[in-house]
């Protein structure tokens, strides 16, 4: 679900698309007293877009992604937990391609509060798998479009719904 303006619906985004959420995160988190967790997940995708890679070349297409979480790790039993986090998802993409000499870029920057909650099966002792499912709520956001002649700005918001998989390890 998403907005611009206008209310409009979309379900997911097409493999390969331009977003955050098409390209793998890596994640950093601490247990710390009481069970309670401080960690941060980021994404960075940086594409060229040419058969030839050279930069400069178009299109170009950059994605970064940063969110920092706080969470609590609930123990069921010693092989299973659900860990709850909240934090706030920071989130930039740039486009920029040429089509007939006429450059472009478009610009978008979102916040949002990301609420996700884990389910965490560790069989072997430093090993283990989530499953995640998980909101970003939007804040605030941006989308700028420029060409050689103008530039439209406009406020957006993006609603994500996400379930995710992942493999964790810890000491």
């Amino acid at each position: 679900v998403g907005s611009q303006n206008t209310t409009r619906a979309s379900y997911g985004s097409a493999p390969g698309s331009d977003d955050v959420y098409n390209v793998p995160r890596l994640g950093l988190d601490i247990v710390a007293l009481h069970h309670i967790s401080f960690g941060a997940a980021s994404a960075l995708r940086i594409d060229t877009g040419s058969p030839s890679n050279v930069p400069g070349a178009d299109p170009l297409t950059s994605l970064f992604s940063f969110t920092p979480r706080i969470g609590y790790v609930a123990q069921v039993v010693p092989e299973i937990a659900f860990w709850p986090r909240a934090g706030l998802a920071l989130s930039e993409m740039f486009t920029r391609s040429e089509a007939g000499n006429i450059r472009t870029t478009d610009l978008r920057m979102d916040a949002a509060a990301a609420v996700e909650v884990s389910m965490v099966a560790t069989p072997i002792p430093v090993l283990g798998v989530t499953m995640t499912l998980a909101t970003d709520l939007p804040l605030v956001g941006r989308l700028e479009h420029s060409t050689p002649t103008a530039t439209q700005t406009e406020s957006t918001s993006r609603l994500h719904f996400v379930i995710d998989a992942g493999v964790v390890a810890h000491f």
